[in-house]
């Protein structure tokens, strides 16, 4: 497949991540798209897990005053998680191969990007084990950053008519 050579390595990581990762056959489109979704959804729960994991330890720390930053970080990602939950990909025989690759490239964009802000919440958790909490007034915008630009590759990713 052509869209596949172009997006290259990339894919292969979601590949792993995602059996069967095909959208080039109607039935399996409807399934890849469901299972795009469900790896998102989990990646964003396990963020949202870790997150309260940092808001409680900051809390402890007695640094409670500013974990403001991390409550919006929480309140994009239940946005987010909204929009997973209410938008499905619908299949259209017309569909490009200029348009599957944006799909494809989107899928890998929030694949990666989850999955990174995973690793920056782990990394900010573990600041804070070592009663480095002030440093989370700075790094909840970086966060919110990564959740708002999730938002936005999944919303331009529901515009391309699948």
């Amino acid at each position: 497949m052509k869209v596949r050579r172009r997006v290259g390595q990339d894919l292969e990581e979601v590949n792993k991540l995602i059996p069967h990762y095909n959208y080039a056959l109607k039935g399996r489109a409807r399934d890849t798209d469901g299972n795009v979704r469900t790896l998102l959804r989990k990646e964003l729960v396990r963020a949202k897990e870790t997150l309260f994991s940092v808001v409680e330890l900051a809390y402890k720390e007695e640094e409670g005053e500013i974990v403001g930053g991390l409550e919006a970080v929480r309140d994009e990602i239940d946005l987010l998680l909204e929009e997973i939950k209410d938008q499905v990909l619908l299949w259209n025989e017309k569909l490009t191969n200029g348009d599957m690759e944006k799909i494809v490239r989107a899928d890998v964009a929030l694949v990666k990007n989850s999955r990174e802000l995973n690793k920056i919440l782990e990394d900010i958790k573990r600041q804070v084990l070592k009663s480095r909490a002030r440093d989370l007034e700075r790094r909840s915008g970086e966060l919110r950053q990564y959740v708002s630009e999730l938002r936005t590759v999944f919303r331009e990713r529901g515009e391309v008519k699948a």
